[in-house]
């Protein structure tokens, strides 16, 4: 997981303007690894929160935080 999450926020960063300061959203991405970490150690299952911003339980999650 950590490893899915640096990776995501490299390509952020790179993704963002070159002659700005990169600004990473740490909280959203946060909560996004932390519904993926419950989901395999609780569940035995990924919910694919990180790579699927429009996935709706990381949606419910979102509004439940």
């Amino acid at each position: 997981m950590p490893l899915q999450l640096t990776q995501k926020w490299k390509d952020e960063v790179i993704a963002t303007d070159p002659s700005g300061s990169p600004m990473i959203d740490v909280t959203r991405w946060m909560s996004r690894m932390t519904l993926d970490v419950i989901g395999e150690a609780g569940f035995d299952y990924n919910f694919g929160a990180l790579d699927d911003s429009n996935n709706p339980l990381s949606a419910v999650y979102k509004d439940l935080l």
